[in-house]
Order: structure tokens, then sequence, then C-alpha cells
């Protein structure tokens, strides 16, 4: 089930660039923090609130395209290659936001995989 739900916001992001639709700032938010909070070891709700502030403060800094964009790099990450995370996903993910982090080593092959994929299963 999850992998399937990675893989589905992956290909909806991807469908909605193509399509050139804007992607909200509300979107984000909820998108970024519900992965922070999923990576966060202390689940308390101190915790909580300190996820609520970092997914705030970064939505306002920076554009909901390049946020959902390191989210990508970052979901495939916690997928594929786990350790480049280290023990705190959650600070890895704020820094990659605010460092420019470039796509993990493997990621662009990956992604081209499943759009070569995608366009072998679509209709002629």
């Amino acid at each position: 089930e999850q992998r399937e739900t990675e893989r589905g916001d992956i290909e909806r992001q991807e469908e909605r660039s193509e399509e050139g639709a804007e992607l909200s700032s509300k979107n984000t938010y909820s998108d970024l923090f519900f992965e922070l909070q999923r990576h966060d070891k202390a689940k308390s709700e101190k915790a909580k609130t300190r996820c609520q502030q970092a997914a705030y403060e970064l939505v306002e800094q920076f554009h909901p395209s390049y946020i959902h964009r390191h989210l990508e790099y970052f979901r495939w990450i916690m997928k594929y290659r786990p350790e480049l995370a280290g023990e705190k996903p959650t600070g890895f993910l704020i820094k990659s936001i605010t460092e420019d982090y470039a796509p993990p080593s493997g990621y662009d092959d990956w992604l081209d995989d499943q759009k070569k994929k995608r366009n072998r299963n679509r209709p002629p």
C-alpha cells in the first residue's frame, strides 16, 4: 500500500507539472508536514509542533514546486537509499530543501525508467 501511494504521489506530481497547473502552498504545507511528522522519531506533541513550524517556515521561504521536487527526492531516498538520510531523516529533509541538495545518485535513471514504463502502457 505504501509503495503504491509513493509511486502514485510521484506520478500525480509529474502530471500536474506537465499540465502547467500551479501547486498551492496549502497542499505543499500538508505534504511537507506529513513527511516531516512521518519520519520524526520523537512522535510527541512537541515534535508535532516542531514539524508544523518547520513546514510553515519552509513554505513561506520556498516555491511550492521547489519543495515538491525535494519531497520527491526524499521519498525516493527513503524507499531506495535510506542510509543517505542518516539517523535524523526530518533534519535531512529540511536541510535538503534549505541547501538545495542535488537529486540523489540513481534518481534520474529511475525517473527515466518510470517515464518509459508509463509511455509503453499508454494507448496509441
